[in-house]
């Protein structure tokens, strides 16, 4: 057996586009992570509140800011959601 010692910070802004993420079936396991306060703020809202604010301008910036304009803050830069909205 082996620890891993990865942890989430950060989440994709790309992870607001699951349709189950504020579904009545869908279920985020993100415990035991040192997230930011602000992701932890809108968890504890509810799930819909995560999805929002994932998805919002505000959390693009910082998610850029923080990975430096990767493929997924580019994603979001062009568009929003996968499927052209």
């Amino acid at each position: 057996m082996f620890a891993c010692s990865f942890q989430l910070r950060l989440l994709p802004p790309t992870l607001s586009d699951l349709p189950d993420l504020s579904g009545p079936s869908g279920a985020l396991k993100l415990w035991d992570n040192p997230l930011s306060l602000p992701i932890q703020d809108q968890f504890r809202l509810g799930p819909e509140h995560l999805a929002r604010y994932l998805a919002g301008d505000a959390y693009a910036a910082v998610y850029k800011r923080h990975h430096g304009g990767g493929s997924l803050g580019r994603a979001r830069e062009g568009g929003g959601k996968a499927g052209g909205k």
